[in-house]
């Protein structure tokens, strides 16, 4: 613990991070620890038992509640959206139509990840939210490929409203939450004042995809729970098996898709995590369930998501024996390929400017440029990138350093669009 310690406090340090909270759990043995500030102004310790939104890490919880009924027979995963929510629409009638509840939960709907909420705080807000997807635009046609999208999993979280007939909030907490033990945690800010917490707050329409406010503590007991053989608790051990080993390929890397999860395949271990971020904080939850090992890092700054990758990789090395080598890229790339891939990328936005993405040639590789709002510092100077394998390539410099950039194509090899950050920007025209 002394050894981590000094991880920590280092790690804090080195990111302008003011504090943060860490739980470990391997075998049977569990550490608590937090470190630093919560607050600066008025200054309050880090604690173990500091609330703090877990954003996405939120949903798991969702998924769990769409398993649960999926158990009852109440759902089925491949019935389309609209036998459980007939006026569902977004801007695409066929998709409408087509998309399903396991593409909700598999991040497959090829709409536009992120549709913008109101600050409605009532109990009819992700009611009226799904209303307002109406003009939601496409992407790519559902289960075309993973493109990771919050807006599906507020759509699931408006079915368990309508199946169960209770808001999603209160059926979390009484069918989740309750039973495993996780009593600091709730969807709602202003249940926690009397508890040391953070700001940190999302529309309540975008509760089912990041609304989480929880502890360490908490997450642990969580993440526990789904490597365990106990039956106790919302889903069965084979349910909650089905939705990390049940996967599709992400790209031409490791990574699968699960129900929710995040898998990476290393040898003769999985990685399941789920990471999260708000303006504000940045955290994860991991497990391996090979080694019998789970980490959880709660961190109050955006600077928290390096340092909680750097110190999942040193815990997952020490507990779990999973090295993490950066992979040998080609930072130049033959004429003929820059040439095919250069141009213009988009996301559509309702009633705004489109996300958009440049790919140019420089120095004879390939770099990348966000022609938005979103992510406007990521890098001033363009994202360079290398060449993995194929189609793959990875971030050589900046905040996004080591992620994946995939060109996607079609059956037939034409150009379909780019993979960064999770997400699918389509190929709108070339500059070749």
């Amino acid at each position: 613990m002394h050894e981590i310690t000094e991880t920590v406090e280092s790690l804090l340090a080195e990111h302008g991070c003011p504090g943060c909270a860490v739980g470990i759990a391997h075998r049977d043995e569990t550490v608590l620890a937090a470190y630093g500030q919560a607050r600066t102004d008025p200054a309050a310790p880090f604690r173990v038992d500091t609330r703090v939104p877990v954003a996405s890490m939120s949903k798991p919880f969702t998924a769990t509640a769409v398993l649960a009924l999926v158990e009852a027979g109440k759902v089925e995963l491949d019935a389309p959206v609209r036998t459980y929510l007939p006026d569902f629409r977004v801007a695409d009638e066929a998709a409408s139509k087509a998309v399903t509840v396991r593409h909700l939960l598999r991040h497959a709907v090829g709409w536009i990840g992120d549709i913008p909420g109101e600050g409605d705080r009532g109990d009819g807000a992700l009611a009226a939210h799904v209303v307002a997807m109406k003009d939601a635009p496409q992407v790519l046609p559902p289960g075309t490929t993973f493109s990771y999208a919050n807006s599906g999993f507020v759509v699931a979280g408006r079915i368990v409203e309508v199946v169960t007939g209770e808001v999603y909030e209160e059926h979390v907490r009484r069918t989740i939450l309750e039973p495993l033990g996780m009593t600091s945690s709730t969807f709602f800010a202003e249940q926690s004042i009397s508890a040391p917490a953070m700001s940190g707050l999302v529309p309540r329409c975008a509760n089912p995809a990041g609304g989480l406010i929880s502890t360490a503590a908490d997450q642990l007991a969580w993440l526990r729970w789904w490597m365990s053989d106990d039956e106790r608790g919302p889903i069965t051990v084979a349910t909650r098996r089905r939705m990390f080993t049940e996967l599709v390929p992400v790209g031409a890397g490791p990574a699968s898709a699960g129900l929710s999860w995040h898998i990476v395949h290393h040898p003769g271990a999985d990685l399941v995590y789920h990471e999260g971020r708000l303006s504000g904080s940045a955290s994860v939850g991991l497990f391996v369930p090979q080694a019998r090992f789970a980490a959880v890092v709660l961190t109050n700054a955006d600077a928290g998501e390096p340092l909680h990758r750097a110190l999942t990789e040193k815990l997952l090395a020490e507990y779990a024996g999973i090295q993490f080598h950066d992979p040998q890229l080609q930072p130049d790339v033959d004429a003929a390929t820059v040439a095919a891939l250069v141009g213009s990328y988009v996301v559509p936005h309702i009633g705004g400017p489109d996300e958009r993405i440049s790919v140019r040639s420089q120095d004879s590789g390939l770099v990348i440029r966000l022609e938005s709002e979103h992510d406007p510092d990521v890098h001033p100077d363009g994202l360079q990138l290398g060449r993995e394998q194929g189609d793959l390539f990875r971030v050589r410099n900046g905040v996004w350093r080591g992620f994946p950039a995939e060109f996607l194509r079609t059956d037939d090899g034409a150009l379909l669009g780019l993979r960064i950050g999770g997400r699918v920007f389509r190929r709108t025209h070339s500059d070749g």
